[in-house]
Order: C-alpha cells, then structure tokens, then sequence
C-alpha cells in the first residue's frame, strides 16, 4: 500500500524478494513476535536495500533487480521510507495508530481507534514516558551547573554538592575523550600524509630507474649495430686485400667466428 499509494516504480515481487531475504536470515522465532514489530524491521530492511540502491535477486544475488531504475528516483524513494520510519518510532508512544496512517486511506484511518482499541498496557507505558519527561524538563540537565531543580525535589546540600561534582567530573572526560580522539585523529591523518609522500618518492625512483633502463638498451642496441658494421667492414676488407694465405685466414674466421 505505501508503494501504491505513492506510485513508486517498484514491483511488488521485489518487495517479495526482501521478504524472503529476511526468511533466509531469521529463524523461526523472529515470526512469533508482535506483527507491528515484524512490519517495522520489513519496512527497515526494505529502506536499507533501496539507500544502497541494490535489492539482490534471491535465486542469484548478483543480478540487483532495481539497477533498471534511475539512482535518484530510488534515493527519493529511501528518503520517503526514512522518514516515516523516523515518524514512527518518534511519536508510537504518543500515538500508536500513528503507523496506520501511512497504510490505511482517510476514512479507514478516521476509523481505526474504535475499530482497533488499544491496551492498558500502552496506556500505562504512555503514563511513564510523560511521568520521566515532565521530570528531566524539570532537572534540566543540560545546565548541569544549575542545582535549583535538585532543590526543589528534596534533595539535600550533600546530594547537590555530589551531584555538581559528578557532573564537573563527567564533563571533564568528556573534554578528556574528545582531546584524545582529536589527537589520535590527527597524528593518523599525519602518518597518513607521511605515507603519501613516501608512496610518491617511491614512484620518481622507480620512474627513473625505467627511465635509465630504457636509454641503457637503447644505447646498447646502437652499440651492437655499430659492432656489426664494424664486423661486415672488417670482412669486406679482407676479401679485398690481395695477400697470399688471405682465403685460409677468411675461411678460418667463416667457419670459427
């Protein structure tokens, strides 16, 4: 229904082929738990096989049965799924119909509170989340120096003064931690930079090592061409000299070069 009612370019048998994915990876008790729990790790898997713009065909999952379809109109697609994913989980507490409303047309919504009561359970649950709300609005943590809050719950000086401590000291690794990974971020990203350099001295030594063993072949083929004509001159001359013995010593240097 969300494909279909938003006319998203995608066959429902590729939806299918998620759902068998998640068969082959779960076992049997993943399906006893609570069918709204079910559907939103489905939608979730489905948004995460769209974001990576590959849902692999299951009888070959190398063939991605969605790489026909442009990467934008499946970027908008993801985007769609995240963020009724991220509206769900935000407000199920406030309104656990919430989910419906992107399944169900107007009317069918309009209807689905007194067609589909809640339990006290939710009610309850509800009750607790507004109960911790109401009281970390009212210890206002993000001013951890701020002890009026702790005051006004009955808190003693002792327990205040722990408190300010605690908080000073909790910020203070946090300054700690953050100093740390800053300092390891940087001396990696230094090795990093060193590395590169050297990588790139490499690459200019080996460039001139093949560059020197190309010109010494060139020089040595010129060397063994001269040392030829040298030879076939030398030859020339002999047989043009008219000394007695010439032809033993031709045939000599003919038969034994």
């Amino acid at each position: 229904k969300l494909r279909d009612n938003d006319n998203h370019k995608i066959a429902s048998y590729f939806i299918k082929t998620v759902f068998l994915w998640k068969v082959e990876k779960e076992d049997s008790s993943f399906w006893s738990t609570s069918l709204s729990v079910v559907f939103m790790c489905m939608l979730k898997m489905y948004q995460e096989y769209l974001e990576n713009k590959e849902i692999p065909y299951f009888w070959n999952s190398n063939y991605n049965l969605i790489a026909c379809l442009k990467p934008c109109t499946v970027t908008d697609i993801a985007n769609r799924f995240q963020r009724i994913i991220n509206a769900v989980e935000k407000s199920v507490i406030e309104d656990p119909y919430l989910i419906g409303k992107y399944l169900l047309s107007k009317e069918d919504y309009a209807t689905l509170p007194t067609s589909v009561p809640i339990g006290k359970k939710h009610g309850k649950r509800k009750q607790n989340t507004e109960c911790v709300n109401a009281l970390m609005t009212r210890l206002s943590l993000n001013d951890t120096t701020d002890s009026a809050p702790l005051e006004q719950l009955g808190f003693d000086s002792e327990t205040r003064e722990h408190y300010r401590y605690l908080s000073d000291r909790l910020e203070e690794k946090n300054k700690e931690n953050m100093q740390s990974i800053m300092r390891s971020l940087n001396q990696q990203a230094i090795d990093l930079h060193d590395l590169s350099l050297s990588l790139k001295k490499v690459d200019r030594k080996m460039d001139a090592i093949l560059k020197n063993h190309e010109e010494t072949n060139k020089e040595l083929a010129v060397m063994n061409e001269r040392v030829s004509v040298l030879e076939d001159r030398f030859k020339v001359t002999l047989f043009n000299i008219n000394l007695p013995g010439i032809n033993d010593i031709l045939e000599n240097l003919t038969n034994h070069p």
